[in-house]
């Protein structure tokens, strides 16, 4: 007769995978169902008749007016042509973005913080109702919550094993960038966490090279549309039809945007609680402060980041 910990061990082994599986099977579900239900609303007709000029110069010039960076339109310039036209099919490139999320949760958090954690992530994934609502829609919302998981738990292995891992990561922020300008602010704000961590560790510079060059690279190839976003800030930073709300205005809108899912809200914290209480007390790992250090400056670093921005452009 199997003692409990080999009855959990079995499950953690078997068990979590086809959670995960089972997650990702409803995951897919809920963003398949009533794909094309709807018509195209404006800004995915605009999105695809950009994507359908000539790749790349067509679609650069015409981005040139708009407010996004080109690689979503250019996966759907050829996407179109393969998939189809009707609105299921061309939506269908960002639900698969979409579903590919969950799966993604469930290993980075048990690469991080175990199984439970992992199958936790995944369950808020999958049925989260904006992440639901943005892999429905032919925009690129999807990849670039994909593009900011991937790069985050790429910048973690290549902190924690170096080598290779460095280029993986350098890629991924490098197509974050080029997915969406918030990009941006996920981007300075995994820096961050390395000067911080090289800070508190105070690692040698060889540890820290590696990262330089990286960065130095990520930053080299994404110069040609920094000049284009440049170009972009002054049509759009303030649209005619929307009035500029006052800095407590904008307060009281993030407050609200928070909290008005409360009952979310609650099962978020209780999955967060769920998947970062040990099973026993013990010391926090160096690998696990590190990995704790980057979620952290990646999800409150890029409200703060946002918040600060917001503030300045309308107050």
């Amino acid at each position: 007769m199997m003692g409990r910990p080999a009855v959990l061990k079995r499950v953690s082994v078997w068990g979590m995978p086809a959670g995960a599986a089972v997650l990702t099977i409803a995951g897919a579900w809920l963003r398949l169902h009533g794909l094309g239900r709807y018509g195209f609303w404006r800004d995915e007709a605009q999105c695809l008749f950009i994507a359908r000029k000539a790749f790349p110069a067509g679609i650069v010039q015409a981005l040139l007016h708009e407010a996004h960076p080109p690689l979503y339109y250019a996966l759907q310039h050829f996407w179109m042509p393969l998939a189809g036209w009707g609105e299921f099919r061309v939506r269908l490139l960002s639900a698969v973005f979409g579903i590919l999320l969950v799966p993604a949760l469930y290993l980075l958090g048990r690469r991080l913080f175990g199984p439970w954690a992992g199958l936790g992530a995944a369950l808020w994934g999958a049925v989260a109702p904006l992440h639901v609502a943005v892999s429905q829609t032919a925009r690129m919302y999807s990849l670039l919550a994909l593009l900011a998981l991937l790069s985050l738990w790429l910048l973690i292995e290549a902190w924690q094993r170096g080598g290779w891992w460095w280029a993986g990561y350098a890629l991924a922020a490098l197509a974050l960038l080029y997915t969406h300008n918030w990009g941006l602010l996920l981007w300075a704000c995994q820096n961050g966490f390395v000067l911080w961590m090289g800070l508190r560790r105070r690692p040698p510079l060889r540890r820290l090279a590696p990262w330089l060059i990286s960065q130095g690279a990520v930053g080299l190839l994404y110069l040609p549309w920094f000049l284009v976003l440049l170009r972009q800030i002054p049509i759009i930073a303030v649209l005619p039809f929307v009035p500029v709300p006052t800095p407590a205005e904008k307060l009281r809108q993030l407050a609200g945007d928070l909290l008005a899912p409360w009952p979310m809200l609650l099962l978020w914290l209780a999955l967060l609680a769920w998947g970062m209480w040990p099973a026993k007390p013990q010391p926090i790992s160096p690998k696990a402060d590190g990995a704790l250090a980057g979620v952290v400056f990646s999800s409150i670093g890029v409200l703060l980041v946002g918040l600060l921005v917001s503030l300045r452009t309308y107050g």
